[in-house]
């Protein structure tokens, strides 16, 4: 009768079909080294009155400590007496020994960093964790940097980035499931939130949602694409932060936080387009300037998106709407300009996202001096040359100085794609187009939905309770910490009635 029970060959994610352990020593040795045939997979032999291998790949695995806390004990306890299982457990110094249930099991945890112990006569085996995974230090946030708050950021591992939030969250209602997703290769992700706080609806959903998931999961991005409601659309249906203090936060409001093992950032199930509009940082200033800020986010985020169809439509189909004398001085400026107007503006608008793009991907000091340096001098150029109007040159640095105002880069991203359709239908129908493109997009984000949760929550459908923490932010005691599309329904149901 086999020792390991449970999963069918069928269902088995690694190719284990000519895998079996037998309980002969050598023979699982050798199937072992032939399955997974890697020049960094070693054995240790222990002989004495019982016959051992310890498995492990060198390069995960921490030689010092696998040296004193497991192969130095067994090899005198093996040395003095026949050994049970019992007996490999006691002599065992790590912290984490897991008794193996499957052949499928045993290759996992190899490849998690755990070293493989088997005997000789058994046909069972045991796994002793002895990692030594090499990973970043906790470092300052990179695309969230605060002026007050947490300078503390995740990294690339899974167990740190949970070790960040519990630190911060003492309390027995956190809970953790690490799921293990992919056919050839596993990945790990890991879901947190707060237990009778979180609906367990969204929990139940978040969970559905990641194990279905067949690929492996290089990072938090490809973990988005899979469970997103809407896969087309250019608005995030996620929200990314590398910040402790922000997903904390999200598990206190109830939501649901996801890991993803070599990704230095969490994704927040679910957000709505107003969560990607208030950082972390609008919560750690007195209401009134975070306030101001915020309205200035806002108008930010419309000029990223409508400031360049606006001008086109103003200067091609409205200008007695221009104050006179400022008509006369854009009429002067434009003498000589050989493009119309909206060619124009897509012509700066592409120079300055190729400034941008090549400011990103060179090295920080080189990337600088390129996104500075190169859009004065372009600009100059352009204007000198007679390509471009002044004013050209100032609505689009406007518009780009706007979508840096967006502490969500991905929602700039979206907004960034988005302004240049407008720009066509600006261009083409005039203040009509302007409006219809408006109409179009404000009936896409109110069919949007982040895990069965409307987008625009709690605008619409209107909650009044929660408007105090949507456009400006109330003194702290008067906002609600939970939303209250988010509530919980009562642990134990409704009272009845008698």
């Amino acid at each position: 009768m086999r020792l390991f029970r449970g999963k069918g060959r069928s269902d088995r994610s690694m190719d284990t079909a000519d895998f079996e352990l037998t309980g002969h020593l050598d023979r699982d040795v050798k199937n072992l080294e032939k399955l997974l045939s890697s020049h960094d997979l070693t054995f240790r032999r222990i002989s004495g009155k019982t016959e051992l291998a310890v498995g492990f790949f060198s390069s995960l695995c921490n030689n010092d400590t696998l040296e004193r806390d497991v192969i130095a004990p067994l090899n005198r306890a093996a040395g003095e007496r026949a050994l049970t299982k019992e007996d490999l457990y006691r002599h065992i110094h790590t912290g984490d020994v897991r008794q193996i249930k499957d052949e499928v099991e045993l290759l996992e945890l190899l490849l998690d960093g755990f070293a493989v112990i088997l005997m000789d006569g058994r046909r069972g085996a045991l796994a002793a964790c002895v990692e030594d995974m090499k990973r970043r230090d906790i470092s300052k946030p990179i695309t969230e940097v605060v002026i007050r708050g947490s300078h503390e950021a995740f990294n690339e591992s899974i167990i740190d980035s949970i070790g960040l939030i519990r630190r911060r969250l003492a309390t027995e209602r956190f809970r953790i499931e690490i799921v293990k997703v992919g056919k050839i290769a596993k990945s790990r992700i890991a879901f947190c939130y707060l237990d009778g706080i979180a609906r367990p609806e969204l929990v139940e959903e978040v969970r559905r949602r990641v194990r279905r998931i067949k690929k492996f999961i290089f990072d938090s991005g490809n973990l988005e694409q899979l469970i997103a409601d809407h896969p087309l659309t250019p608005f995030p249906q996620l929200y990314y932060t590398e910040r402790p203090d922000k997903a904390v936060a999200s598990l206190l409001e109830g939501r649901v936080i996801l890991l993803t093992d070599g990704s230095p950032y969490a994704l927040i199930a679910p957000t709505t387009l107003f969560d990607l509009l208030h950082p972390s940082e609008d919560y750690y200033f007195h209401f009134l300037p975070a306030s101001a800020i915020r309205i200035v986010r806002y108008i930010s985020a419309f000029f990223a998106l409508f400031l360049p169809s606006i001008y086109v439509v103003i200067v091609m189909y409205r200008p007695e709407l221009i104050p006179t004398e400022l008509f006369f001085r854009l009429v002067a400026q434009r003498e000589g300009v050989p493009l119309p107007t909206v060619l124009e503006i897509f012509l700066m608008e592409v120079s300055f996202e190729l400034m941008r793009e090549a400011g990103i991907r060179l090295p920080p000091p080189a990337g600088q001096a390129v996104s500075i340096v190169g859009a004065l001098i372009v600009g100059e150029a352009m204007i000198n040359a007679g390509l471009v109007a002044p004013v050209t040159v100032i609505v689009t640095a406007t518009t780009g100085l706007s979508s840096f105002t967006i502490s969500a880069f991905h929602l700039s991203y979206g907004l960034r794609v988005l302004r240049f359709p407008i720009l066509l239908f600006a261009a083409f129908i005039g203040i009509y187009g302007l409006i219809i493109a408006t109409f179009l997009i404000m009936l896409h984000l109110l069919s949007l939905k982040s895990f069965g949760f409307p987008y625009l929550s709690p605008v619409v459908p209107g909650r009044s309770g929660d408007w105090r923490d949507v456009f400006i932010r109330f003194p702290m005691p008067s906002v609600q910490r939970q939303p209250a599309f988010l509530k919980n329904k009562p642990l134990f149901g409704r009272r009845r009635r008698r």
